[in-house]
């Protein structure tokens, strides 16, 4: 009698190791947003006073360990693309096309401007390439979830026991929640650790267990809060209550009320800078808008430049002291690139949406709680530019490719054969999968139900 043995954690694209690859990358990433700052911190001793207004920079140490870990990752990100290209690409065409949209157009407005080219540039392009070639299932994000705890862990414990996790300085004034000084973790400024448990926070809800879903929501809070990040707490909040509703409403409501929230965000982001009339609002946001459109203004199609803050960061200018970005995604992007930059992010977001959307009608929340998350943080704060890599816009890059490039259908399943999510959670339930036998002489050939929890199953061929 002879057997069929069916292996249900090997996809289309490859195995465990495919998706241990994915995760690993993950990891490194993580740890290129943390290590250095950790070092520089060590390098001087702890914080001390923090003035808000002058960037930090790595030196010695912390400077080579970012160059290494960056070189690595691409290094990484290459291999994966080389390693995957035999097997051919697993998903759409156009998916590839919006993942890499916007970083190509600032590019191009990079050499344009005669802008400096760094290798580390090339890292969102080989990101974005290989997973659309692995199109690995949203849950790989799981990893991210950890993380993302992790995180907000490390934070807490750097706050209360170290001297390396509080950032004190005169210009807070009231801003501060808990204490006297804001929790910035292993990053250099409080708003940054928001940033990224903000934009993490949706993929802990791919995070199995209740209890370690609701202890890891109760720490990223509680670290938000002592961060005093308020853009970020806002954010966090909004995805928390939109996540709640999508359990509690039946799918196409849950779905229109994820429209509505993400519509609103948009309008948000859109109306903030166009309509500040004074430099105090804001938190002197509205000095950054108010300058930012009279720029815009004299370069309306293509900005003034990909490094136009980081220059103007250096000078006395309109600005103040503080404009190291547009503090806004809209008018960053109308500012650096026009309304070509503007416009193809737009169309990137737009189809991230619409997926995201189509997939929480059929109970797959993720897409649609990070796309919720990256709105509201970018009313007010720059996640990512699409071009350098940093911590927030690690999450993001990620986040954003799986978004369009995943493996999760339209309707709702997850083609890698793993297991299915929890009822509610932010993945969404797994159906059964049918696997039909290869024809072979003597044998019966029928499609096989498998729904079991075992990731091997045997089938007996009849003799």
């Amino acid at each position: 009698m002879s057997s069929l043995t069916v292996r249900l954690d090997a996809g289309p694209a490859g195995d465990r190791e495919t998706f241990l690859g994915v995760r690993l990358l993950i990891v490194a990433g993580w740890l290129q947003g943390v290590l250095p700052f950790l070092l520089l911190l060590r390098q001087r001793g702890g914080r001390g006073v923090t003035d808000v207004a002058v960037n930090q920079t790595l030196t010695g140490l912390a400077a080579a360990s970012s160059q290494i870990l960056s070189l690595g990752m691409l290094i990484g990100t290459v291999a994966l693309v080389i390693h995957h290209t035999r097997s051919g690409a697993q998903s759409r065409g156009a998916a590839l096309l919006l993942v890499l949209a916007p970083w190509a157009a600032i590019i191009l407005l990079t050499v344009h401007a005669g802008g400096q080219a760094r290798y580390s540039m090339l890292l969102y392009a080989f990101t974005g390439l290989a997973l659309w070639l692995i199109a690995p299932p949203i849950r790989v994000l799981t990893t991210l979830g950890w993380l993302t705890i992790f995180t907000a862990a490390l934070a807490l414990v750097m706050g209360q026991w170290t001297p390396f996790g509080l950032v004190r300085s005169d210009a807070f004034g009231d801003k501060v929640f808990i204490g006297n000084a804001l929790l910035a973790g292993p990053y250099s400024n409080s708003n940054v650790l928001g940033m990224v448990l903000a934009l993490g926070l949706p993929a802990v809800f791919l995070v199995k267990s209740h209890i370690s879903r609701s202890a890891g929501i109760g720490l990223i809070l509680w670290a938000l809060v002592w961060s005093a990040s308020r853009t970020s707490i806002a954010a966090a909040l909004v995805v928390v209550t939109l996540w709640l509703l999508c359990r509690l409403l039946p799918r196409r409501a849950g779905r229109l009320v994820a429209g509505m929230v993400i519509a609103a965000g948009v309008a948000v982001v859109m109306w903030l800078p166009f309509h500040a009339t004074s430099i105090t609002e804001y938190n002197y946001r509205g000095q950054i808008w108010l300058a930012s459109r009279a720029t815009w203004q004299q370069h309306r199609w293509i900005g003034a430049g990909p490094d136009y803050y980081r220059a103007v960061a250096q000078s006395s200018n309109d600005f103040g002291r503080v404009a190291f970005h547009g503090h806004n995604l809209a008018m960053h992007l109308l500012t650096v690139g026009g309304i070509l930059l503007a416009a193809t992010v737009g169309v990137t977001l737009a189809a991230v949406s619409r997926r995201a959307l189509r997939l929480a009608r059929n109970g797959v929340f993720f897409p649609a709680l990070f796309v919720v998350a990256f709105v509201y943080v970018s009313a007010l704060e720059l996640p990512t530019d699409f071009r350098d890599p940093s911590p927030p816009g690690w999450v993001v890059w990620l986040s954003l490719a799986l978004c369009l490039v995943s493996r999760e259908s339209a309707e709702g399943q997850s083609i890698d054969g793993g297991g299915a999510h929890p009822p509610g959670g932010a993945g969404g339930p797994t159906p059964p999968l049918h696997i039909r036998q290869p024809r072979q002489p003597g044998t019966v050939h029928e499609p096989h139900r498998l729904s079991g929890p075992s990731p091997r199953t045997q089938v007996q061929a009849p003799p």
